[in-house]
């Protein structure tokens, strides 16, 4: 009877703690949109560990907390997430209790990610740098518009000569479609070699950008 009760507790015990762990949240695009607020009086270096967060996931606008990492050897935090994130670029992240406790950026190598610029538009198809891809039939166009501060995100129309950054399901089909500038490689037409001393490497050092 005593061993029996015992195993009660324990697993009443295992029960009460499996329940107060919050299960993550993992959002597989959002867009970083800035600091609440910002700009405002109440937003400014004092209160900077109780910044609020404006992310824009499937077709609105949410506010979160962002967990601010470990305090680091003068006992302030480390802010390791904030230090990484850029306004107007996708995330992935995830979320628990309301905070955002990882965010990854969403690369233009990713797999489900096709990015280029939007040729011919069929009704259900979409050329991107040449390459047609099919589309689902509720597929959502959006526009990041990038502001010091605060970016935003709007409902737009694909047009052709436009950068996108189009997400690919399972079939390969595009479900959604981001408006955005796209940065691209600069290839110098003068390359030079580090620490080679000759006239040629100095004169090709001296024509690279600075």
């Amino acid at each position: 009877m005593k061993k029996t009760l015992l195993l009660l507790i324990v697993f009443a015990s295992l029960f009460m703690m499996t329940a107060g762990l919050a299960e993550a949240d993992d959002i597989s695009c959002a867009v970083y949109l800035g600091v609440k607020d910002y700009g405002s009086s109440e937003v400014n270096r004092d209160t900077k560990e109780n910044f609020e967060y404006l992310f824009f996931v499937d077709g609105e606008t949410r506010t979160y907390l962002i967990d601010n990492g470990d305090p680091d050897h003068d006992s302030t935090w480390t802010y390791e997430i904030q230090n990484h994130l850029k306004e107007g670029y996708l995330y992935r992240i995830s979320v628990t209790d309301g905070t955002v406790v990882k965010a990854e950026e969403i690369e233009s190598d990713d797999p489900v990610l096709v990015s280029g610029v939007i040729g011919k538009i069929g009704k259900k198809s979409i050329a991107i740098d040449t390459k047609v891809y099919k589309m689902v039939s509720d597929v959502k166009t959006w526009r990041i518009a990038w502001r010091a501060g605060q970016s935003k995100v709007e409902e737009d129309l694909p047009t052709p000569g436009k950068t996108v950054r189009a997400f690919l399901n399972e079939d390969g089909k595009i479900t959604a479609m981001y408006l955005t500038p796209i940065s691209t490689s600069v290839v110098y037409p003068v390359k030079c070699q580090p620490g080679k001393k000759t006239l040629k490497n100095f004169l090709a050092t001296a024509f690279q950008p600075v």
